[in-house]
């Protein structure tokens, strides 16, 4: 027992002196520990100068709107229009009428003038898919129609065998007589085209009247484009057809016809 008994005289005062080391150490690191540790009062307040703002967030980006997507109906019409001209004048759509004069004055000079015409007017239909379709109106004082299937008053697919067809009846035409739009207008708008094209040398005695461009633009209710394509030299004052292709979404386009005779002759037109 006397062996684990502390030795007053040499190992007493050593074990004292090692737990009192001891202690004031850890009461040390105990003040250490608090004094680095930050307290609330150190921290400057929110809305003190010296607080450092926070971080602002990057803002959110839009969502990303998705492309419009066209319907069926769209697609469709997209799919199947074409976009064709005459003498420079282009149009768009699925079913076109031309409505071509064929009075006496498009005989002067040497028939060339009806006949650079019939030439534009296939070169026109050629630029047509066989989905779309087309009719023909020539006319004097009374309208001649394209009728291949023997039914009257409709349109046609643009098939090969129709455009022959087409070519056979605008080169059978011969110039002759006064001129009238208006029948001729009125039948073609009845067929609810989307384009038609007006071809005519008609003169300020040939106008229609006010009347007259007041039904036609009635009875086409803004359906079809009318596209006017008038031979003449020079414009004319208080010309109708001007009005006629302003009123219903058109334009009016005069040609010199000594470029519609000189656009023939290219042709190897030849007078008969």
């Amino acid at each position: 027992m006397n062996r684990f008994l502390i030795n007053d005289n040499a190992d007493g005062p050593r074990f004292l002196f090692a737990v009192a080391f001891c202690r004031a150490a850890a009461v040390l690191s105990l003040g250490f520990a608090i004094l680095a540790a930050p307290s609330a009062a150190d921290e400057p307040p929110a809305n003190s100068p010296s607080a450092k703002p926070a971080a602002a967030k990057p803002a959110a980006k839009p969502a990303a709107k998705p492309a419009p997507q066209k319907s069926s109906g769209q697609l469709l019409r997209s799919q199947i229009d074409a976009t064709t001209s005459l003498f420079g004048v282009e149009a768009s759509g699925q079913r076109f009428v031309y409505v071509f004069d064929r009075s006496g004055s498009m005989s002067e000079p040497r028939d060339l003038p009806l006949k650079a015409a019939g030439i534009e007017l296939l070169s026109s239909l050629e630029k047509l898919r066989d989905v779309n379709q087309f009719h023909i109106i020539f006319y004097n004082e009374q309208p001649r129609a394209f009728v291949p299937s023997g039914v009257r008053g409709r349109l046609i697919f643009a098939t090969d065998e129709n455009k022959r067809s087409a070519r056979q009846f605008v080169e059978s035409m011969r110039a002759e007589g006064g001129t009238r739009h208006f029948e001729a207008l009125s039948i073609a708008i009845r067929l609810r085209p989307d384009v038609i094209y007006l071809l005519t040398d008609g003169e300020a005695k040939d106008d229609l009247s006010r009347e007259e461009l007041a039904k036609l633009k009635e009875l086409n209710d803004g359906v079809a484009s009318i596209q006017v394509i008038q031979f003449a030299a020079q414009p004319f004052e208080g010309n109708s057809l001007v009005d006629l292709a302003e009123e219903n979404r058109g334009q009016h386009r005069y040609y010199d016809l000594r470029k519609a005779v000189q656009a023939g002759k290219r042709q190897g037109l030849k007078s008969p």
